[in-house]
């Protein structure tokens, strides 16, 4: 069984219920209220599309996956739904289904192309470029993710999981000093709404400096070492 993305999956289908004239809102709460009734063409045809896509989010949601005996459905209904995309290319609703299409199937190859269709349609869904970040980084895709993340400017509700990730691919990047940059950046006012996540900065912080300290450690005692030039040599005859 396919484990699904709940979160993400969440976030798609608030953009899948925008009728094709709305600006894409804020994600709604899983179960939400429907788009408003069709106006377009395009809300038309997508109207029953969307009726599809959330029967089949609640099926696999109940059951925490896909299983084998899906895949048909889903098929089916990835057929349908690159049809729509054809006829109006326009319609970011088309890549939205797309991608939580993809999800459900694993189709990895897709993914990452679909995700490159949206965010420029919706730079406002911080939520959507955070779920591509951790895509990226999860396949150690570093520094795709710290270019996704640098410069953006993020609402209380998802600075800390912005930032935190951030500060993670910088970390693995090598790039240290940054990883720290990018949690001290969090403000007071955000950390202290939440002792939680303040708890888990400040051991976050802690943990990256002793690297920093142990790595700065360590390139003295080499340098030392390389100018000394006194280690012993192997000579093979």
């Amino acid at each position: 069984m396919t484990k699904l993305h709940a979160a993400l999956v969440t976030v798609i289908i608030a953009l899948v219920a925008q009728p094709s004239h709305l600006c894409v809102a804020q994600t709604p709460a899983e179960g939400a209220a429907a788009a408003p009734a069709a106006h377009t063409p395009a809300d038309i045809a997508y109207a029953p599309l969307e009726k599809k896509l959330r029967a089949v989010n609640t099926s696999l949601l109940n059951k925490r996956g896909v299983e084998p005996s899906d895949k048909p459905i889903l098929t089916a209904l990835a057929a349908e739904v690159d049809a729509f995309s054809k006829q109006f290319p326009d319609d970011e609703r088309g890549p939205a289904a797309q991608l939580m299409i993809a999800e459900w199937l694993g189709q990895n190859e897709q993914i990452d192309g679909l995700y490159a269709k949206l965010l420029p349609k919706n730079p406002g869904n911080q939520q959507l470029r955070i779920d591509f970040a951790q895509r990226l980084k999860s396949a150690n895709r570093y520094t795709e993710a710290i270019e996704l993340l640098s410069g953006q400017t993020f609402d209380d509700e998802h600075v800390f999981q912005a930032m935190r990730l951030l500060s993670d691919c910088l970390f693995a990047d090598n790039r240290f000093t940054e990883s720290v940059d990018a949690l001290k950046s969090l403000s007071g006012e955000v950390l202290a709404a939440n002792p939680a996540l303040r708890a888990q900065i400040d051991q976050d912080l802690k943990t990256r400096q002793e690297y920093i300290d142990f790595w700065a450690a360590e390139q003295a005692i080499r340098q030392a070492e390389e100018t000394a030039n006194d280690l012993p040599r192997v000579v093979l005859a």
